[in-house]
Order: structure tokens, then sequence, then C-alpha cells
């Protein structure tokens, strides 16, 4: 890869990382559902240019924006708004990779081979060590959303994995303009003082939906996905081991997280896993998901 290349590769992971902190900080304010169906909102309103005619069924294009609105983010942001840790969640995101391995065995009769299979143990071991963090080991059920939004993630991949030829930030679109009135309908039947929530709001909160929906979710997956197109997969992936460490790092700095040696060696474990997974050459379902991840 040409340095340039490199550099956005590692800005893109910079953005990921960092977006566990801009999360955290923006459901700490204003209702989970909510504030992920305004941001799905307003990706929409920015693609409205690039929409095209849908390439997809649109019953396959609502599934789509269930497992990837619904489940994932709403797991997720659920997860950090019950109090885990941005540095822990970050780690536990990366189950996605082992799940989607495991999702193959079962869905399409994929073999595991010897090193994914260790892989998969080494993340699973990292998970169980940081379940013994102080900060995590009296909040199970909001780890349990962090690993739930991890297990989404993967069958969303599953779900587009044979998608060829489609225009990304027309996807993107669709499944936003899909998934945002889901959110908000969830909002409406849960949540109380929504609108009241985003005036009260300190800046950081609402300045993050911009961040999350232009830079994370636009000019993140946008670049992700022009970088595949212009290098092999194994030259690109193993960029992506950097996100949990960039998110460790922004969640102590910007948040006062603790890192605790429980969550550091957790976190070599799992990322380790990760890295034995992904750092391959030989060809797979798991490795044509993985691409999209």
């Amino acid at each position: 890869m040409p340095f340039p290349h490199i550099l956005l590769a590692i800005f893109i992971s910079i953005i990921w990382g960092v977006n566990f902190v801009v999360a955290k900080a923006a459901v700490s304010h204003i209702p989970t559902f909510f504030f992920l169906g305004v941001r799905l909102a307003l990706v929409a309103t920015i693609l409205l240019p690039f929409l095209r005619k849908p390439e997809l069924p649109l019953f396959q294009l609502f599934k789509i924006s269930v497992t990837l609105t619904v489940l994932h983010f709403g797991f997720m942001f659920m997860g950090l708004s019950m109090g885990i840790d941005s540095s822990v969640a970050v780690v536990i995101d990366q189950l996605r990779v082992p799940f989607v391995i495991i999702l193959g065995y079962f869905l399409f009769g994929e073999t595991i081979s010897k090193k994914a299979a260790s892989g998969i143990v080494l993340a699973l071991i990292g998970t169980l060590i940081i379940t013994g963090a102080p900060n995590v080991s009296n909040n199970y059920l909001a780890m349990l959303m962090m690993v739930g939004g991890a297990a989404a993630w993967s069958y969303y991949n599953i779900q587009v994995k044979n998608l060829k030829d489609v225009h990304v930030l027309s996807f993107i679109a669709w499944v936003s303009l899909f998934g945002a009135p889901q959110l908000f309908l969830i909002s409406g039947i849960f949540e109380t003082g929504q609108f009241a929530s985003m005036q009260d709001a300190p800046v950081m909160a609402v300045a993050s939906l911009l961040y999350m929906a232009v830079f994370v979710t636009i000019i993140g997956h946008g670049s992700w996905y022009y970088l595949l197109q212009k290098h092999p997969v194994n030259q690109v992936v193993p960029f992506s081991l950097m996100i949990p460490i960039f998110g460790m790092i922004a969640g102590v700095v910007f948040l006062k997280e603790t890192l605790t040696w429980q969550l550091i060696v957790g976190a070599t474990f799992t990322i380790s896993g990760v890295a034995a997974i992904v750092i391959t050459k030989k060809a797979s379902i798991a490795e044509e998901v993985i691409e999209k991840l």
C-alpha cells in the first residue's frame, strides 16, 4: 500500500476507535433510541443526493436495516448507556470477527481452521478476563448488550456478503431511511423526554451526531470501501486491529477511564485472537464477510 493509503487506514481506525467515546458522551444525556433515530435521519438527509433506485428488494433492505440499526446499534448503545466504559466496549466489539467465523460454520457449513479456532479461543478468553474488571463485574447486563451488538453486526455482514456492485453511499442511505423510523418508534414506546434532552444536552453530545453521521458513517465507511477496492483484503483489514487500541486511549484521555490490568490483559488476548483470524491469505466465506467489517 502507498504511504497515503496507509495514513488513510490509520485515520479510519482512529475515527472508529474514538466513536465509542463520542457515543458514550451522547447517550449519557440523550435517550438511546431517539439519538440513534436522529443520527440515521441525519445520515439519510446528507446522502439524499447519492440515493439511487434500490439495487435490492425493499424487504431485503428492511431486514438488513433491522439487524444493523435496531439490533447492532441498539444493543451497542444500550450497553454504553447502561454504564459500561467505552474502553471496555471497543474491545468487546471485536468479537464481531470470531462471531463471523462461527456463523460461517453454522450457516454455510464452512470448516474452521486450526488458526481460526485458536483465534476464537483467545478472543473468548480475553472476554472472560475482562468480565473480572471492577468496572465490569457489577454490570454484566451492559456487557451482554455489547456482546449482542457484536453478534448482530456479524449477522448483518452475513446478510450483505453476496452483494456485488452496490453503490455504497446509496446503500447506506436506504438502510438509514428504513432504520430511522424503526428507532423513532421504539423511542416513542419506551423512552420519554426526548426533545427536552436534546435541548438540555451539552454541545459535545449534540456535536456527536455530526461526528457519527459524517465521520464514522460517510467518511469512515466510504474510505474503507475505497481502500478495499484498491488493495487486497489482507492488506487492509489488519488495520482494523488498531481500532480498540485507539478506542482505549481515547477513553482514558477524554473520559478519564481506568485501564485495569484485567482490561489490558483481556484486550491483549482478544486482539491477538482477532489478529489470528484476519491476518491470513486463505480465501473463505468468513473472509468475504470480514472485508466488510
